[in-house]
């Protein structure tokens, strides 16, 4: 089990081998993808996929709801750097 703490202070665990599954890097890799003019929403969308991917549906919305700004919004960037701390965090624990 990897388990760490994002800079602003959201606890996680992953099995080690979570990121294992085929359906974690296809969104991975979509949210990496240049912006498509046909679906500007294709990469929001992709990275909702891998929050719920890596975290599980609960754990994701908990996710969320840390991000959550006072008049509650939750602002794509700071979702996408969770998740890159996070990505990272695992990069690190695997070495």
């Amino acid at each position: 089990m990897i388990t760490g703490k994002t800079s602003t202070g959201f606890a996680f665990a992953l099995p080690e081998n979570k990121l294992q599954d085929m359906r974690i890097l296809r969104a991975l890799a979509a949210t990496m993808k240049a912006p498509d003019e046909a679906d500007p929403f294709a990469q929001l969308t992709a990275l909702d996929n891998l929050g719920t991917l890596i975290l599980g549906a609960d754990k994701y919305q908990k996710l969320l709801d840390h991000v959550a700004t006072e008049d509650g919004l939750q602002p794509p960037a700071a979702v996408d750097k969770e998740l890159g701390e996070i990505l990272a965090a695992y990069n690190q624990g695997k070495n």
